[in-house]
């Protein structure tokens, strides 16, 4: 197998097991190549994976391979994964790549079924209660107000641990429900489901990497309302 994808526990533990790997394949870090979501976008595009595709064109200067690491490999749009799609099929024999995503659910089928999937253990589990408070508040958001939703997050966001807390608990919510949709028919009401649900994740994303930055709490999670209330139904 020359294609992974590392999903669940941290980012900590995802980017340590890429390491872990990389030493064990005794590759060196002139000879692997890493893509992550730039700061002032949300995704990443076909032009960082059509770069990618020429850079492993050549070969491994001082290591047995050339490693391909895609961080947050959920925040490919579409034409990427389809572009990253051509690389996984035909790939040189020197070549392994690695994608790191803490859910595995944005990915196409076709992408995962070319990779060996390593599952780490998630810190913490989401219990029932927390669920289907999420999920309720959820329902509530819809269709609010902007000066409503301060509100909402002088009520669910004390303090910046909160914050954490209730991004985990929205995107293991979330992951699941999308999950479940992905084994029903596909009708077009289902299909718009997903695609608000991939919309959330992607906000919810945008506000975990805003609380690392040490952003301001209130102001993360005001935009994150906000952005959620503007799908009118989850």
């Amino acid at each position: 197998m020359h294609a992974f994808l590392i999903t669940g526990g941290s980012q900590e533990d995802r980017t340590k097991k890429i390491e872990t790997l990389c030493q064990e394949w005794a590759v060196l870090p002139i000879d692997i190549y890493t893509i992550d979501i730039k700061e002032e976008k949300r995704t990443i595009g076909i032009d960082e994976i059509r770069m990618l595709s020429e850079h492993l064109l050549f070969s491994p200067r001082q290591s047995p391979y050339s490693i391909a690491v895609i961080h947050h490999a959920s925040a490919l749009t579409p034409d990427a994964q389809n572009a990253l799609l051509k690389t996984l099929e035909e790939p040189p024999a020197y070549v392994r790549i690695i994608l790191e995503s803490d859910h595995e659910s944005l990915l196409l089928p076709t992408i995962l079924s070319r990779c060996q999937t390593l599952h780490l253990n998630s810190h913490t589990a989401v219990s029932e209660e927390d669920k289907k408070n999420a999920l309720q508040m959820l329902e509530d958001i819809q269709g609010k107000k902007p000066g409503e939703l301060c509100r909402f997050t002088d009520q669910y966001i004390n303090k910046k641990e909160d914050g954490r807390e209730m991004i985990n608990t929205l995107l293991s919510v979330i992951h699941e429900e999308l999950l479940s949709l992905s084994q029903k028919d596909q009708s077009k009401e289902i299909a718009e489901k997903q695609k608000r649900m991939i919309r959330t994740i992607r906000a919810i994303q945008t506000s975990q990497n805003q609380l690392q930055a040490n952003v301001n709490k209130a102001l993360i999670f005001d935009a994150l309302f906000f952005t959620i209330s503007l799908d009118k139904k989850f």
